[in-house]
């Protein structure tokens, strides 16, 4: 019996699958953006690394001639005790230097952490105040007959409470071609979607992509969508009305994402009082369109 294939790994950058070979990786040469697009896992962890590795350095020095410090013995710890405090600037005074070795280790560690403490700040500093739009996409798209046409749709709603302000969105399709010389490739085709545009984005916007003669996906099948491994990118842009900043948000859609002959259950529900309630419990829901 043949082994099943393995599952997809899934992962919202397309680009993650992309093998790049000759193209040299330097990060700590664009080490700043670098930290920023990693979430807090990576960045708390090798913060604490470099905190703990620079001061290593410099007690290796101290260890080196002990001597030179008052009132610190000769092993490693008390040499990285006392590194740890002249990083801080805690200085409690028990341990100092008291000679040329010791205050010239002391005067380079301490121009060291300024360097490292004002990045280390600035780092921290940013990725809290980074916006963010806090848009939750739903995580298949509906194929459903809509005015007579077979359309393309998906929805998206706004998990704060903050409206994005001239909200644009967009839906795009990786597809493969081949030109009249036989060479093979793939690009995004842009796929115009009904209503794209919102002055203002609070709660939920359903958006639609008619599959009509217009549309690059013209006749799409759900063969056709898994034969060509075909792939969606939706995608969200703003002002966020908290921040004053723009904001931006995006979701990849895989071939088993697509799903024919079904839509969205209804979210909205209007009350006794006039009010409307919106049930996001029901954001990720579908069924099957009854013939």
């Amino acid at each position: 019996m043949a082994n099943a294939p393995a599952p997809r790994r899934r992962s919202q950058d397309l680009s993650s699958f992309v093998v790049r070979e000759g193209m040299r990786q330097r990060p700590l040469r664009d080490f700043y953006a670098f930290m920023l697009s990693r979430p807090w896992r990576v960045v708390l962890p090798t913060t604490a690394l470099i905190f703990v590795v620079t001061n290593g350095v410099f007690a290796l020095l101290y260890w080196m001639r002990p001597e030179s410090i008052a009132n610190m013995d000769d092993t490693f710890g008390a040499a990285f005790v006392f590194s740890v405090q002249t990083f801080g600037s805690i200085g409690y005074g028990y341990m100092h230097p008291q000679d040329g070795w010791g205050h010239t280790v002391v005067t380079l560690e301490a121009f060291v952490s300024i360097l490292c403490l004002a990045m280390l700040t600035g780092l921290v500093f940013a990725k809290i105040s980074l916006p963010r739009a806090r848009v939750n996409f739903t995580h298949v798209l509906c194929v459903e007959p809509r005015n007579g046409v077979p359309t393309l749709t998906f929805r998206i709603a706004n998990e704060r409470g903050a409206a994005i302000a001239d909200a644009e969105a967009r839906l795009s399709a990786l597809v493969r071609y081949t030109t009249a010389e036989g060479v093979q490739g793939a690009r995004f085709v842009h796929l115009e979607l009904e209503m794209s545009r919102s002055p203002m984005f609070g709660v939920i916007w359903q958006l639609y992509h008619r599959l009509d003669e217009r549309s690059p996906l013209h006749g799409l099948t759900q063969k056709r969508v898994a034969d060509e491994d075909m792939r969606f990118m939706a995608s969200i842009n703003g002002l966020d009305t908290t921040f004053y900043q723009g904001v931006h948000a995006r979701y990849a859609y895989w071939p088993e994402d697509v799903r024919f002959g079904e839509r969205f259950v209804d979210m909205i529900e209007r009350m006794e009082d006039d009010r409307v309630r919106i049930d996001y419990r029901r954001l990720q829901q579908n069924e099957r369109i009854l013939s």
